[in-house]
């Protein structure tokens, strides 16, 4: 009773109980090494995207934004279902803020 009230409290514990158990199935190895590379991860997101560059330097106008006519309106709705789909600690995931000169 008191593991369903606490679902019902927390949706994500079901995700992060999932989690601990998945992990188990890792060596220890294994382990340290998806730790290595979430650190990383969590390093290159803290730092501002610049572009594409090979020395560190952004490629300017590589990719400009201009509209192609065809409409967006289809991906914009697919989008908005997958996250609707998405537990809290899943959103967390898998948002990020982007900030850029072409979105309002």
């Amino acid at each position: 009773m008191l593991y369903n009230n606490i679902l019902r409290t927390w949706p994500g514990v079901v995700s992060q109980r999932s989690l601990v158990f998945a992990q188990s199935n890792y060596s220890e190895g294994q382990l340290k090494t998806k730790q290595r590379f979430s650190e990383r991860e969590r390093g290159a997101l803290s730092e501002p995207f610049l572009g594409v560059t090979d020395n560190g330097q952004p490629t300017p106008d590589l990719f400009p934004v201009r509209s192609t006519g065809v409409s967006t309106q289809l991906v914009v709705e697919a989008a908005s279902k997958f996250l609707k789909l998405l537990t809290v600690a899943q959103l967390l995931r898998t948002q990020t803020l982007i900030k850029s000169q072409h979105r309002p």
